[in-house]
């Protein structure tokens, strides 16, 4: 069991099922606190949780690499405290309120959650029966009050419509032909997942006159889900006959809540700054960029402008870029990072039936050194393409080996799919960031300070949480929304001690320290970067391939090859990139059970290792052609020229060679041959195509 359970370096995807009631919570103080119920994911865990009891009680579970982990929480002061045991160890975790979700900390790790809705697929439609969930209960649905209950009052649960079935609800009538068309006056933009977010209010209108704010996000209308729902199908539903009633179900970071307007003609002028809709935020003070260094093609950030929304007469607005400008096809994010444990003692006991050591239970230890350890090394992140809702991008981790020289030597490749909201805990949406609110309570502080590093001051909004085994903090660019630095300290056990006597004391604690840095932006084109991917790049294709590994070991004789196969299963679009997974085993060739392993990968052809050039851009090249330059890493991409039918593109540095053989008919990658250097060990890997579907 790792030390930070919460914390893994292969983000997983996480879905959360929602388990308590829409309701909002009543003024009674034994009524149900359900301000954290709800459906939330992130990078590493999926935490469900579901108002349990009246008062502040929650119960849920952690599933986290498919296992679950039940847990309990109570909420005091606006913040979240709990438990869940893992192996007959419990953890401890707290949670705080944030924009669309919460930030969840636990063993020093904090981890960004956001809300996730639980509806149907056809933003339209309505499923005949609600999902059950793994606790057995189901979700409950709810529709509008009537009319004259009002705004703000608790909605009550009554039958949906279903496809197929005829309503038992009052419809609302045709409009009348030539009838007056209105709207309720509510601003949107695009939030997390593509949903609509209350952006601005119209003064006079609807919204205004019912004390709607501009926060949230609209969850349904008239009883139907608008999740995943285009522009124009919302705005049909909120459209309508002036005077008549529309119910729109919003859901903010305390409650969910429905809201009934009445459609009214609204003026053609979009609203100006004042109480309802607030003025732009001014765009950052503007400094040096990142020091680009030696690297090639250095990429200025350009400063954000603020994009108000578009409202028409109808209250809805038009969508904005989701996305920062400056996030495009091929640009590569470096950050720098390094870990260490410091040790409390510098001996400890391991388990030995010979030992001379003994616990109350009889068990004998050895004591053996307990020595510190530490590294650093650097990931490298190209953008590989951008839709109005996801980002999809290839991550690569270079360990340093050598210390002295600073040579580092590719470690692992994967693949992130990011949204509108964040990518993973890199980089989060400067929209999101600027509408945080300051807060220090129940160990968690948000604040905005400024950060400076690599001769720039930056302005920042820090996420940090405290608690008994250490801090976690984070950093943001406010301009750019990308993680400028965050650190980490966690108290672990680190193993039981000695006692002169011949008995074992109580165990020692170790420090785990992290940080990570940016150290640079730069935008990298390659010569196949515009190259589409074939036809057969489709969901559910697979590449294969298949070889030996090798490593070796001057003066030692050598082993009998290893067989190793890699497998690209593609699984949907993201523009012009793929999720995908990769598969490998290895081999040892013994009867031993072969070491596999499962890795979520992007691809596209904007990046070193690409599975297709294609064979008009591969006769452009010429041979000793450098494609590209990373001086920070020593390394350096070149086209090395045609040998038969293969083109042969290297990707080299001071440690390790990636050599990617191309068929020049087909464009395909047929072969990959990889050698690194460590210690005095040589590692050889060599494959080939074998086949796909």
């Amino acid at each position: 069991m790792p030390t930070h359970f919460l914390t893994r370096s292969v983000p997983a995807i996480l879905t959360v099922l929602l388990l308590s009631s829409l309701l909002p919570a009543q003024d009674n103080p034994l009524a149900r606190d359900k301000s954290f119920a709800g459906t939330y994911t992130g990078e590493a865990i999926t935490l469900t949780l579901e108002a349990s009891g009246p008062g502040k009680q929650y119960r849920g579970k952690f599933t986290i690499d498919g296992k679950e982990y039940p847990c309990t929480a109570e909420s005091a002061s606006g913040a979240l405290r709990g438990s869940f045991a893992v192996e007959g160890k419990t953890y401890e975790f707290s949670a705080a309120l944030a924009q669309g979700g919460i930030h969840l900390t636990s063993d020093g790790a904090t981890h960004v959650l956001s809300r996730k809705q639980d509806g149907p697929r056809n933003p339209l439609a309505v499923p005949a029966a609600p999902p059950q969930n793994p606790l057995g209960s189901q979700t409950p649905r709810i529709t509008p009050p009537s009319p004259d209950s009002g705004p703000g009052l608790s909605p009550t649960p009554a039958q949906i419509q279903t496809p197929g079935q005829p309503s038992n609800q009052a419809s609302v009538p045709a409009p009348a032909p030539g009838a007056a068309m209105g709207g309720v006056g509510i601003g949107f933009e695009p939030g997390p997942d593509g949903a609509l977010m209350l952006q601005s209010i119209m003064p006079g209108g609807p919204a205004a006159k019912a004390g709607v704010k501009p926060e949230g996000k609209l969850v349904a209308v008239d009883g139907k889900s608008v999740a995943g729902a285009t522009f124009d199908q919302v705005r049909g539903l909120i459209v309508g006959p002036v005077g008549t009633p529309v119910t729109l179900l919003i859901e903010t970071e305390k409650e969910v809540m429905d809201v009934v307007l009445v459609r009214a003609t609204l003026s053609q002028n979009p609203p100006q700054p004042g109480a309802n809709a607030p003025a732009p935020a001014p765009a950052p003070p503007q400094g040096p960029r990142v020091p680009l260094g030696q690297a090639p093609a250095p990429m200025p950030l350009p400063t954000p402008q603020p994009m108000p929304p578009q409202i028409d007469p109808t209250g809805v607005a038009a969508t904005a870029r989701a996305f920062p400008a400056w996030m495009k096809r091929g640009t590569t994010i470096t950050l720098w990072s390094g870990s260490a444990t410091i040790p409390g003692a510098t001996s400890v006991l391991h388990q030995d039936d010979k030992g001379n050591w003994v616990d109350p239970q009889g068990n004998r230890f050895s004591a053996g050194d307990n020595p510190g350890a530490g590294g650093y090394g650097f990931t490298v992140m190209t953008i590989l393409d951008i839709t109005d809702t996801q980002i999809a991008v290839d991550a690569r981790t270079y360990t340093v080996l050598d210390p002295q020289s600073g040579n580092a030597a590719t470690m692992s490749a994967v693949g992130y799919v990011g949204t509108t909201e964040s990518l993973g805990d890199y980089w989060i949406n400067p929209a999101k960031l600027a509408r945080e609110q300051e807060m220090n309570q129940g160990g968690v502080r948000i604040m905005r300070a400024q950060y400076p590093l690599n001769n720039k001051m930056y302005n920042v909004l820090v996420y940090e949480t405290r608690n008994a085994q250490g801090y976690s903090r984070s950093s943001y660019d406010l301009e750019t929304g990308l993680l400028v630095a965050g650190g980490s300290s966690t108290i672990v056990n680190g193993g039981f001690t000695p006692n002169p006597n011949g008995t074992t004391a109580a165990p020692t604690t170790n420090t785990m320290i992290a940080q990570t840095f940016l150290a640079e932006i730069r935008d990298v084109r390659l010569p196949w970067s515009d190259d589409p991917l074939p036809n057969w790049a489709a969901p559910g294709a697979q590449v294969n391939f298949a070889g030996t590994y090798i490593s070796r070991i001057p003066d030692v004789p050598e082993l009998a090859p290893w067989r190793y196969a890699v497998n690209f299963a593609f699984d949907k679009p993201i523009g012009r990139a793929f999720s995908a997974k990769q598969g490998t085993l290895l081999d040892y060739g013994t009867g031993a059970q072969p070491q596999q392993g499962t890795t979520d990968r992007c691809i596209a052809t904007n990046y070193v290792g690409t599975l297709y050039i294609s064979p008009q851009t591969l006769q452009t090249l010429r041979p000793n052609q450098v494609i590209d330059e990373d001086r920070r890493l020593k390394r350096r991409v070149m086209f090395t020229g045609v040998q038969g039918n293969l083109a042969s593109v290297v990707d080299q540095g001071p440690l390790d060679t990636s050599q990617y053989l191309y068929d020049t008919q087909s464009g395909r990658l047929v072969a990959i041959n990889f050698e690194m250097k460590q210690g005095i060990a040589t590692i050889s890997v060599n494959v080939q195509l074998v086949g796909g579907r």
